[in-house]
């Protein structure tokens, strides 16, 4: 499969609605549960991440939300919103829990992470160094160290910070990935017209690519602790949530249909426990769709050059 030539793989990006859809003996490790708006006023949710006390972090476009592990509202800091914070920051881009409950916002604008207090105040500004490019959304470790990409001219820019906000690495990707993800120690990009997806270490020592038939539609990627690979696909032909295997295989596609809220701008996905949530939804309104992780997790035997080797 990932042996074949770019000019086959683009041409099956190009017809994402069938190469996914034709897809035959798919396991089924996802089942939907529920759609939700998780807080009138958070409009389009761009960006979702997990606390340490094991609740939700929300970004969008003016304000970021937290959330206990069952989606009630526990606090918010929100810009053009007197008396949270006198250095409102514009347009953040994801937000963070760092181990010590503190949250991180990166101030793409303004060139800045702010940093708040786990109530909600301002407690310093850390310089950042962003760029050059189009940011995506700041992920983070279970150790703190935060991630982001940015995509210029056809190059992608990987940058890591640490839990102090010292950039400790910064490495280039000649292709345009504009989605990232992080777990178990990798960093996953994709994006690109041609169905790539890269995979590096958190020193940014490539540990391979592969071809996923998802081509250049692909609006946001979460990766469990199996390592399985979830992609939102929006396109013309076809709307859908695509499961893959550690070894980049097709596990399963849900395709937005009446059975379910419909994926409508799917921005990010948030693989916890046994969930998957998918942020979604346009201008003025804000869905959160979950999913439940049905197949058990393969049971680790073996790993080589970044490849896991599973029973399934």
């Amino acid at each position: 499969m990932f042996a074949q030539s770019r000019c086959w793989k683009s041409f099956l990006g190009a017809v994402i609605g069938v190469a996914i859809l034709a897809s035959a003996a798919q396991a089924q490790v996802l089942s939907y549960v529920r759609s939700f708006e998780p807080q009138s006023g958070v409009c389009y949710p761009r960006a979702l991440e997990v606390s340490p006390d094991g609740g939700f972090v929300v970004t969008s476009d003016d304000c970021v939300v937290r959330f206990n592990s069952t989606w009630s509202l526990t606090g918010s800091v929100a810009n053009h919103t007197p008396g949270l914070t006198g250095e409102p920051f514009r347009h953040p881009y994801g937000g963070a829990s760092l181990p010590d409950g503190r949250l991180l916002v990166p101030d793409v604008d303004q060139n800045r992470f702010v940093v708040f207090t786990s109530g909600g105040s301002v407690s310093e500004y850390w310089a950042a160094g962003f760029g050059p490019g189009v940011p995506t959304h700041l992920h983070a470790s279970p150790t703190g160290d935060c991630f982001m990409a940015f995509t210029q001219s056809g190059v992608t820019t990987v940058r890591r910070w640490n839990s102090s906000g010292a950039l400790v690495r910064t490495w280039s990707v000649g292709e345009t990935l504009p989605r990232l993800a992080v777990r178990n120690g990798v960093v996953y990009l994709t994006g690109d017209a041609s169905g790539r997806l890269y995979r590096y270490d958190f020193d940014g020592h490539d540990l391979g690519m592969w071809y996923l038939n998802a081509g250049p539609n692909v609006s946001a990627i979460g990766v469990d602790d199996a390592g399985r690979i979830y992609l939102a696909i929006t396109s013309p032909m076809v709307r859908a949530l695509v499961a893959y295997g550690a070894d980049g295989s097709t596990l399963q596609t849900i395709v937005a249909n009446a059975a379910w809220h419909p994926l409508s701008a799917p921005s990010d996905i948030l693989v916890t426990g046994s969930s998957v949530y998918v942020a979604d939804g346009s201008a003025g309104y804000g869905t959160v769709h979950e999913f439940a992780l049905t197949a058990p997790v393969p049971a680790l035997t073996k790993t080589w050059g970044g490849l896991k080797a599973m029973y399934r």
